[in-house]
């Protein structure tokens, strides 16, 4: 428990210190937090350690975990892929905002194909 709190709080503050050196044309309400840590940006590195540190603590959280349950739990086991995928998103890099209007639209469509097919009533809208 102690490492999974842990690795929240570590990606927490790094979060918050990647947004004091966000890209011009970053907006927090707008941008992801990949956007962070985009190509071309010079202090991608904050929000790629701020991943790969998250993605370490809470895998290992959990293996430890494990070994002291001397079991694994079903779904424990999926926040570990979580985790390895957290971790190994901080070795790649997004493209730069700019260039990800495309995929953000894309995502954006098929969160709406979603929201109509779970909900006939729905306005399309999915982030508000």
């Amino acid at each position: 428990m102690r490492y999974t709190l842990s690795a929240v709080l570590y990606f927490i503050t790094v979060i918050i210190i990647a947004h004091f050196f966000a890209p011009p044309g970053y907006v927090w309400t707008r941008n992801t937090i990949s956007d962070l840590g985009s190509q071309g940006h010079v202090n991608k590195w904050i929000m790629q350690s701020g991943f790969i540190g998250f993605g370490i603590l809470l895998t290992a959280g959990l293996i430890f975990k494990f070994r002291d349950l001397g079991r694994v739990n079903y779904p424990d086991g999926l926040i570990i892929a979580y985790g390895l995928s957290v971790l190994v998103t901080g070795f790649f890099c997004a493209a730069p905002i700019d260039k990800a209007r495309r995929l953000q639209i894309f995502l954006f469509s098929l969160c709406n194909l979603s929201n109509l097919w779970m909900n006939k009533n729905h306005t399309g809208n999915c982030w508000g």
